[in-house]
């Protein structure tokens, strides 16, 4: 058994300079006389959870929204094609995704929940061509047990409030400004 782990260690060394560099080496440990290796990838995931659609980076731009994992793709929609505007990680599992605009605004905002019930509400700003954060709050304080039928995020149709339903018999809400 020690040798085919230690055949397999040398082959992985002959290997190491033609990994792609979307391969990382994690950390080495020493067992015994043999030398292993833990390999991952370090891949953007690829599948989305949640997208929505907005004038969200100009009121002229038609904008695709997708949520994959904790990352946020922002593509601008031209005619016949759709380009990668932006690629942003967020800290935490996306949970819900929505757009909405505020009627002193004449862009969309973009409200983000995510799994650890911490929530932001963004802007695009067109001038610096960056992402400013309007709102944000951790509301995973409440220590109730889960609704039954998921967690609800909404956004009043004249966008004053958001209502968040994420503990049992508790609903919060939070004025737009």
């Amino acid at each position: 058994l020690s040798s085919s782990f230690f055949a397999f260690g040398l082959l992985l060394f002959s290997l190491l300079p033609s990994l792609p560099p979307s391969f990382k080496i994690l950390k080495a440990r020493r067992r015994s006389a043999v030398d292993e290796l833990d390999v991952a990838t370090t891949h953007n995931p690829s599948s989305v959870s949640h997208s929505c659609v907005g004038n969200f980076t100009s009121p002229d731009d038609r904008n695709l929204i997708l949520a994959k994992g904790n990352r946020l793709e922002i593509h601008r929609i031209t005619g016949d094609s759709i380009s990668l505007m932006m690629d942003i990680p967020i800290y935490g599992s996306i949970q819900n995704l929505q757009t909405f605009q505020h009627q002193d605004h004449a862009s969309f905002n973009l409200f983000i929940a995510t799994k650890k019930h911490q929530i932001l509400v963004l802007q695009f700003d067109a001038k610096s061509q960056e992402l400013i954060t309007r709102a944000m709050t951790d509301v995973s304080a409440l220590k109730h047990r889960p609704p039954e039928c998921g967690e609800i995020d909404i956004i009043d149709p004249d966008c004053r409030i958001i209502g968040l339903y994420m503990c049992e018999s508790y609903f919060e809400a939070f004025e737009i400004l």
